[in-house]
This record gives structure tokens, C-alpha cells and sequence, in this order.
């Protein structure tokens, strides 16, 4: 349960609201008895003696309004009068005691839908803020499908219980306390009784209850499965349509609800059990009531209209039992959901400023790598003893077989790993001294794989820069030679893009991504294969892009097609993990080594293509 009161906590910067949920919840269940107690003075006066009820001073108060002193005398209050005169005031009462009702009713559940809401709200956000926070080796052990089935399948049984736990729980809680307080009133030995089943009550709901716990974790883990499978083929549907996959994923996507279909109907066997099972011992319960009370009637030991109220009271005390019932079962589920959620929220992030870090927000000198040995999985190195400098203003590139390690050196400087053994500095102080903002900011990255947002063409090239004049972005477009199929677009500047960029071409995506990093305007630019899936036409225009953007910035590229980095000050030629050979391209070109091989090996095939 400590999961359920940690996500409560979300509730205390809410304190006032919740409060005033509080105070109508227990209004509305003081009122609601109230209105049933009226029922035994409208008993006597429609089914008396027919003698005269008399006025305040001469009404005998018996039974349920004898039990103490105050009850007695609103009694007589009540009861003073001729019977028409006593009627209509007991009509006039219950019209007021249910308008008041319904008021206190109407504030609780208007109150506490938006105490859920306001919860569901900054959980949604705790998890996306953190998730922001969080290293890229958390996403590449976690599957996308399983993060956004905890964002919305989740959080959407949370709310469940979060709205159980005030619109229902809360009210049905003091409910009960209001009805066995008329019970207790009208028969203290008969309440005590019903006690009795308190036991075996709670013995079998907690065993229920456990049950559920475990077979709900299995149901959101299995629902994330086919949240996961359905994310990955709509995001493939080219590759899945391409190779005539779409039988092969309808018979997987099939299998995954068919196996959730299971786990469903297993676990909804002990779900459905619990309300039934309540309400069969409610009904035991109601059973013993109305024997003892029968019997009490007939030995002429308790007036006949309060048995007619003790069954009442009786049977209304089982509908909130009834809730607690149920709420064991969402309870359950939300239980498991909190696992999956808070699992999330405890996750530290590997990469962290540390408690000193430096403000950075130039590059003035130099990145230099001193013995950076680096693997994803401990004891399995990636890179080897990399000793490298790159100084500012410099055009530095990597190539090399895929595999050698090219793409985990640059991935190294923005940290999004740290290394295992050495340092990189950047101007002499090593980067984990600085703040990890400070640090991005002084670099641009492009990549192969372009990545755009659901958004219009200007506020992806300022992605990240609020109020960016439009004029500033359109010369960043310019300058990336993307202004003028911009300007060919239905709305220009303002047309969306499409998701993932999905209505503009290989290179027209990758001229956005130029742009934006032309109009971040980084120290420090970094290429990663940003060429190489483009047709000639659109390489040829990104290559002048990329050579503009490199004007007077110290610059690393990656590339394959080593056609395209001849005019960098230096090349270094990465195999297995280290530097073998390091020049500029007739350098590298006239010596024997890798690097000659790769570019004759490419020669060749572009000959023979």
C-alpha cells in the first residue's frame, strides 16, 4: 500500500480543495442519515394510534429517539402540533435536508474530479519531465511501446483509483461510519454481531486482493507488449509493406491479444469474485438483522417502527460495503500501474550534473580526448585508448568500417554516455566538471536519421528557441538552401510537416535539420552520416549546406562516402575501437593502410556502377 499513499501525495499541494471535499463528503453522509431518521416520525403520524400527537411538552419519544437526551427533544420538536401541522413540517424538513444533500453531493464530486484531474495532471508530467531527465541507455533497454502504455493505460488506471478513492471511497467510508452510528443508536448488541463477519470478511478480500496484485502486473505488462508491437509497425508500415510482412505482424499483433485475452479472463475471475462474495456476506449479515429484530418486535422489546428502520439502514450500509468491495479490485490494478509508474519515477539518471559543475557558454581552445577507453556493456570495450585533440576552427573527420566506433566518439562529447576510463576535455577542464545545458549548448548535431516534429516547418527549425523572429529563420533556411521549396509549400513557413517530418523528402528533411542547427549557431558541429541515405541531387545540396554551415566552427563528420570529406583539415581512420592512421585525405591517400583501401574500394564500385 505504500505505493497507494505515495501517489496521494499528489494531492498535498491541493490541501484547501481537499478539505472542502472533505467537509461536503461528510455533510452529504450526516444529511443522508438525517433524512432516513426522519422516517420514524413519519411513521407515527401517518400509521399512530390515532390519538392526538399532542405538542412539545406532552410527545412520549420512545425507541430510536429515546436513546439520549437530544434526540428526544428534536423529536418533540418534530412531533408538536396537530398531525397535518406535524406532517407538513416533517415534509417541509426532508425537502430541505435533501436540497441540502444534493448541494453537499453536487460540491463533492465537482471537487474532487478536479482533485483527480489536478493529480492525473502532475503525475503525467512528473513522468514526461522525467523521462526528459533520464540517460539514453534507459531508452535503449526500454521499449517505446512500454513507456507510452505507462503515459496513457497507466496513468488512466490511477485515475480510476484516485477517483474511487474520493467520489466513492471517501463518501462511502463516512457513510458507514454515519449508518453504524443510527445502528449502534437503534441496537448496540445487533450491531455488534454483524462484527463478527468483520473477519472472515477481511480474510477473504485480502486474499482476493493479493491475487489480483500479481495478475494485474502480468495485464499491464502484456498490454504494453501489444502497445509496443502496434508503435513499431506503424512506424515501419513502409519496411512491413516492402518485404510482405503484414500476415507475419497480424499473427504476432494476434498472438499478443490473444495472450493478454488470457491473462484477462484468469484474472477476472478473481476480480468478479469480489463483489459478489461481499455482498453474499452483506446479505448474511442483513439476514441476522432482520431475525434478531423480528424477534425483538414480537417480544415487544423494540417499537415496530424502528424494525421497520433497522432494516433500512441495514440494507443502505451494504451499498458502500459493496464499494469497498469493488474498489479492491481497481485498487489492485492501480496497485500494479503505480509499480510500473513509480519504477519510472525512481530510475536515476547515469549521466548527472555534479553538485560544482561550471556554467559553460563558449569554446575557446580545444576537445581532447586523453586514454577514453568505452564499452555499452561493462567489460566489452567499444572504444580503445583514444588520444586525440581537435582544435578550435578545425575540420576534423572519422571514418572507417561501420562498427569501428565513429558515432560512440562524438556521442561521448555532449555526454550522452560517460566514459569507463580517461577524460575528454574541452579547453582544458574535463566536460563532466561542467553543467550538462551549458555544455549542449555549445554543440549542433545533424544525423542520418532526421528527426522533426508534428509541427509547421518555422517552429521546427526553432525547435527549442521560443519568439525566434520569422526573418532569422528564413535566413537559417537560406543558408541550408531550404527557402525555396519552403516558399513552394501550401503555407510556407507555417505548413506542418507531417509526423516525423512524414511529408517532405529524405533531403528536404535533412535541409530542415541543417537549418536548425545554422540557426542554434553552435561552437562546435557535429555530422553524423548526414549525407549518406540522399539521392545525388539532394546530396549535392545538403554538401553545400554543411560546408557553409562549417564556415569558421570546429567541426567532427562522419561519413562513408569518403568523396565528401576530402576538403576536412584532418581525417582519422577508426578500426575496432582505436586510431590507426591519422592526415589529410593525399596523405592518408598515398600511404598504404585503411583508409586507401576504403577509398578504392569505393572508387571501384562507383566506377562499376
Amino acid at each position: 500500500m505504500k505505493e497507494y499513499w505515495r501517489l496521494l501525495a499528489y494531492l498535498k499541494p491541493y490541501w484547501f480543495r481537499l478539505t472542502l471535499t472533505v467537509f461536503s463528503v461528510v455533510s452529504f453522509s450526516v444529511l443522508d442519515g438525517a433524512s432516513m431518521s426522519l422516517s420514524i416520525p413519519l411513521l407515527k403520524v401517518l400509521f399512530g394510534s390515532g390519538q392526538p400527537v399532542g405538542d412539545a411538552a406532552g410527545a412520549q419519544a420512545e425507541g430510536f429517539f429515546d436513546k439520549f437526551e437530544f434526540l428526544s427533544q428534536i423529536q418533540a420538536r418534530i412531533l408538536a402540533g396537530g398531525p397535518l401541522e406535524v406532517l407538513s413540517r416533517i415534509v417541509f424538513l426532508i425537502i430541505l435536508i435533501f436540497f441540502l444533500k444534493n448541494l453537499f453531493d453536487y460540491l463533492q464530486r465537482f471537487l474532487s474530479r478536479s482533485l483527480e484531474q489536478l493529480a492525473v495532471r502532475d503525475l503525467r508530467n512528473a513522468i514526461f519531465s522525467h523521462l526528459n531527465s533520464l540517460s539514453l541507455s534507459f531508452f535503449h533497454k526500454n521499449k517505446t511501446g512500454q513507456l507510452i502504455s505507462c503515459m496513457s493505460n497507466d496513468v488512466n488506471t490511477v485515475r480510476a483509483v484516485l477517483t474511487d478513492s474520493f467520489s466513492k471511497i471517501l463518501l462511502s467510508g463516512c457513510q458507514i461510519v454515519v449508518y453504524l452510528a443510527l445502528l449502534f443508536v437503534l441496537s448496540w448488541k445487533l450491531t455488534l454481531v454483524a462484527f463478527l463477519m468483520i473477519p472472515p470478511m477481511a480474510w477473504l478480500v485480502t486474499w482476493v486482493a493479493k491475487k489480483l496484485r500479481r495478475k494485474n502486473l502480468w495485464l499491464q505488462t502484456a498490454l504494453g507488449e501489444i502497445t509496443s508491437i502496434f508503435q513499431e509497425v506503424v512506424s515501419g508500415i513502409r519496411v512491413v509493406k516492402a518485404f510482405g510482412m503484414e500476415n507475419f505482424e497480424r499473427a504476432k499483433f494476434r498472438s499478443e491479444t490473444q495472450n493478454y485475452y488470457k491473462q484477462f479472463i484468469h484474472t477476472n475471475r478473481y476480480a468478479s469474485l469480489s463483489s459478489p462474495l461481499t455482498e453474499t456476506l452483506m446479505t448474511m449479515v442483513g439476514g441476522i438483522f432482520l431475525l434478531y429484530g423480528g424477534h425483538q418486535v414480537l417480544a415487544q422489546q423494540m417499537p415496530a417502527h424502528d424494525f421497520f428502520f433497522f432494516p433500512i439502514v441495514s440494507l443502505r450500509i451494504m451499498s458502500p460495503v459493496k464499494t469497498f468491495g469493488n474498489f479492491n479490485d481497481i485498487l489492485q490494478q492501480g496497485l500494479a500501474s503505480c509499480d510500473r509508474i513509480f519504477r519510472i519515477l525512481d530510475t536515476r539518471p547515469k549521466i548527472s550534473d555534479r553538485p560544482d559543475a561550471l556554467p559553460k557558454t563558449s569554446f575557446e581552445k580545444s576537445i581532447r580526448y586523453e586514454g577514453v577507453t568505452f564499452g555499452y556493456i561493462e567489460g566489452v570495450p567499444v572504444l580503445k585508448d583514444i588520444n586525440l585533440e581537435i582544435k578550435k576552427g578545425e575540420a576534423v573527420a572519422l571514418v572507417g568500417p561501420s562498427g569501428a566506433g565513429k558515432s560512440t566518439m562524438i556521442d561521448l562529447i555532449p555526454r550522452f554516455y560517460d566514459i569507463s576510463q580517461g577524460r575528454i576535455l574541452i579547453d582544458g577542464r574535463d566536460i563532466r566538471d561542467y553543467r550538462i545545458a551549458g555544455l549542449r549548448s555549445l554543440i549542433g548535431i545533424v544525423t542520418q536519421e532526421t528527426i522533426l516534429f508534428t509541427d509547421t516547418v518555422r517552429n521546427n527549425i526553432a525547435s527549442g528557441m521560443k519568439e525566434m523572429p520569422l526573418e532569422q529563420v528564413i535566413k537559417a533556411a537560406k543558408a541550408a538552401n531550404a527557402h525555396e521549396f519552403i516558399q513552394a509549400m501550401d503555407n510556407g513557413y507555417d505548413t506542418v510537416v507531417g509526423e516525423r517530418g512524414t511529408r517532405l523528402s529524405g533531403g528536404q528533411r535533412q535541409r530542415l535539420a541543417i537549418a536548425r542547427a545554422i540557426l542554434k549557431n553552435p561552437d562546435i558541429l557535429i555530422f553524423d552520416e548526414a549525407t549518406s541515405s540522399l539521392d545525388t541531387e539532394s546530396e549535392l545540396l545538403v554538401q553545400q549546406a554543411i560546408e557553409h554551415l562549417m564556415k569558421n566552427r570546429t567541426s567532427l563528420v562522419i561519413a562513408h562516402r569518403l568523396s565528401t570529406i576530402q576538403h576536412c583539415d584532418r581525417i582519422i581512420v577508426i578500426n575496432e575501437g582505436r586510431i590507426v592512421q591519422t592526415g589529410c585525405h593525399l596523405d592518408l591517400h598515398r600511404r598504404d593502410g585503411l583508409y586507401r583501401r576504403l577509398y578504392e574500394l569505393q572508387f571501384q564500385t562507383t566506377r562499376t556502377t
